[in-house]
């Protein structure tokens, strides 16, 4: 961690007591760190379920409006596969920028699931915003086929950063679901102890095609909150409504997109493979 240091005629004493004593003090910070104990959550996420202290989202800053054509750089983003966050971008292929399908020379990001045990998640996700903020959602999903297990899958969510108010069971705020043939959007609010949830069905599925997806999210613990939803250009749902969990700090729940399937963290059996594309995300 230090560089070791080197004096023409030695090393004074005095700055050796200096230097010993900042050593000391880095150190218990970095051992703080380490524990969970570090209160400042633009750092840290928080203690999940697993155990283990992952880097916030928080930690990269992104600026708005966004858009992603996936033909830059992936330096926003954090490639979440299973429970392993920050993983290299483009090298795995689970998660990697491909020619979009049909796409006239788009750019997409593709997500897989191989279908073995053990595999649950394969996403990109965005840092919180702090404060609760008014914003507008657009992107392009294409699923290659229906999942055949029932349980369905999230291909768009929004989550907030819960820190130490983290429970054993908590949902996303907001979440697009594919589950057998219809789309669904799933709400979650109230306190992290007494979560309230609501559903909304957003019409059928269809595999092999490109949908395109607009929310428009006024993020707030209160009911003031609301949420409305385009499908392809249709006006689907407008609800007010609390749109995030009350008694955190106020951040705005962060973005994520790919392939998430929770009921698979445990399953010890295999299944088809899984792939989703999106393409052509806008913040704003």
């Amino acid at each position: 961690m230090f560089r070791a240091l080197k004096w023409k005629n030695g090393f004074p004493g005095y700055l050796r007591h200096v230097f010993l004593s900042c050593l000391f003090v880095c150190s218990g910070v970095a051992a703080a760190a380490v524990s969970g104990d570090v209160k400042n959550t633009a750092d840290w996420e928080g203690r999940k379920s697993d155990g283990v202290v992952h880097p916030s989202s928080a930690s990269r800053p992104v600026s708005y409006p966004f858009k992603e054509d996936f033909r830059g750089e992936l330096s926003a983003w954090k490639i979440v596969l299973d429970d392993q966050y920050d993983h290299p971008a483009g090298q795995n292929p689970r998660a990697r920028v491909v020619d979009a399908p049909g796409g006239a020379g788009q750019k997409a990001m593709r997500f897989e699931l191989t279908g073995r045990p053990g595999e649950f998640r394969s996403e990109i996700s965005l840092p919180a915003e702090e404060d609760f903020q008014d914003r507008w959602y657009r992107a392009s999903v294409f699923v290659e086929k229906v999942p055949t297990n029932p349980s369905g899958q999230i291909v768009m969510q929004w989550h907030a950063q819960m820190g130490k108010s983290r429970v054993d069971r908590d949902f996303p705020n907001l979440a697009l679901w594919v589950s057998g043939n219809r789309w669904t959007l799933k709400l979650a609010y109230g306190t992290p102890d007494n979560i309230q949830r609501g559903t909304v069905d957003l019409g059928e599925a269809q595999p092999g095609q490109w949908t395109e997806w607009q929310f428009h999210v006024r993020w707030s613990p209160t009911a003031d909150g609301s949420v409305s939803v385009w499908r392809n250009g249709v006006h689907l749902h407008e609800q007010a409504t609390p749109t995030c969990y009350s008694g955190l700090i106020e951040r705005t729940p962060y973005f994520k997109t790919g392939i998430y399937r929770p009921l698979r963290k445990r399953g010890d059996n295999s299944e088809p493979p899984t792939v989703v594309y999106v393409k052509d995300i806008e913040i704003h």
